[in-house]
């Protein structure tokens, strides 16, 4: 849906992306600013679940133009001060979650074997993923659970309207919000080097983010936008409708400023595909 579309009153879209956005600045300003405060970081792993989460909670399918767009204007900024191309940044794995995951959640859903293959397929490939895609198919899970949320509302909406009562929060549901979170954190976990605080952190706090989102659905609040100041009800949805645009910018400027400060010799205009780094870490994961 195009901004010029959307209601003039704030709506849990806004609220939920003005939420993420904050997390993510908080992240990436601990990733290229202050690197070595950590907490900023661990605070920061809370917002690619909730972008990953209404990829897959969307109706729309749609590979926005923009996101092709915003990609490749990720990787050439990237070329620019021979930062590594692999793993594609976050606009590439929301295009090809938004290309799969019809399919591969209808074949989830059809039985109890077919959740089995999808879950080992996570936990195996999450390590080797992450060398193509940013979050690699452990972020494909937070998606997934979106999906699976929308389609429980739909569910309690055509009961309600067939005059029977459906539970929105069903175990099922609450179990998949649970696995989901658990994994995401134990690959985050493994990802950076946090202390012990940190860690108790990251485990404690996705598992809650994951059961909250699951009561997340699409509502207009005319009523508070109304007693909000027009300033603020403008930043927040400033915030929740030109996300693409503040990602794509401030991580440009934020890397060519990392870039630009370090201490070390940067290589610019020097095309590299990948790191040793990443091939270390699924070697010692193996």
């Amino acid at each position: 849906m195009r901004v010029r579309e959307l209601p003039s009153s704030l709506t849990s879209y806004d609220f939920l992306k003005a939420l993420a956005l904050l997390l993510m600045l908080v992240d990436h300003f601990g990733a290229y600013v202050m690197a070595d405060e950590m907490w900023l970081r661990a605070v920061g792993r809370l917002s690619a679940p909730i972008w990953l989460f209404l990829i897959g909670f969307a109706r729309s399918r749609d590979l926005d133009m923009r996101l092709w767009i915003g990609m490749g204007v990720l990787i050439l900024v990237d070329m620019l001060i021979g930062y590594t191309i692999l793993p594609i940044n976050i606009l590439g794995s929301f295009l090809l979650i938004r290309m799969i995951i019809d399919k591969v959640m209808s074949f989830y859903q059809h039985n109890a074997g077919a959740k089995c293959l999808v879950w080992l397929c996570v936990i195996f490939l999450a390590l080797p993923s992450k060398v193509v895609f940013e979050y690699g198919v452990h972020g494909f899970m937070f998606a997934g659970l979106g999906y699976l949320v929308r389609a429980q509302h739909e569910k309690v909406q055509a009961a309600a309207l067939a005059g029977r009562k459906l539970i929105r929060f069903d175990n099922g549901l609450i179990l998949n919000a649970l696995g989901v979170a658990i994994v995401f954190a134990v690959m985050q976990i493994l990802s950076f080097s946090f202390g012990d605080e940190q860690k108790i952190f990251v485990l404690a706090s996705l598992p809650i983010l994951a059961v909250c989102l699951i009561g997340f659905q699409p509502a207009t609040y005319e009523g508070v936008s109304q007693k909000m100041s027009a300033l603020l009800v403008w930043l927040i949805q400033l915030c929740g409708r030109r996300t693409l645009e503040i990602y794509v910018i401030h991580i440009a400027v934020l890397r060519v400023y990392a870039a630009a400060v370090s201490r070390g010799d940067v290589e610019w205009f020097h095309l590299r595909l990948t790191t040793d780094a990443i091939w270390e870490d699924i070697v010692k994961f193996l």
